[in-house]
């Protein structure tokens, strides 16, 4: 592994602890305020894993260390369309898993 990539793992790494950091004093502020919608936060840690990966892979495959101003402003707006994306895949499919559940349970429940 090159230098330059166990620089940008680290930086990952770093950056990753600390928004968990971030993101756990701010839940751990508002605990009181958000403790009823704690069922909410169940797809974070899976989320969040899935952007870590996502960004190592696009940071090997996309070397951003060497653009400036308009082609690094392109690069930023190239994850932006690909979050959203995925974003709105992950809504999509979650939607069609609950909708062919229900169906399911439509069917199998009328027959009992």
């Amino acid at each position: 592994m090159a230098e330059a990539e166990i620089k940008t793992n680290l930086q990952l790494i770093a950056m990753m602890g600390l928004a968990m950091f971030v993101v756990g004093m701010v839940l751990y502020a508002f605990a009181g305020k958000i403790s009823t919608f704690g069922y909410l936060l169940l797809p974070l840690p899976p989320i969040a894993v899935a952007s870590y990966v996502y960004l190592l892979n696009w940071l090997a495959d996309n070397d951003v260390s060497s653009l400036k101003g308009a082609a690094l402003l392109a690069k930023f707006k190239e994850v932006l369309l690909q979050t959203l994306v995925g974003g709105l895949s992950f809504v999509a499919i979650t939607f069609l898993i609950l909708f062919g559940l229900m169906i399911w349970n439509a069917l199998t429940s009328g027959s009992s």
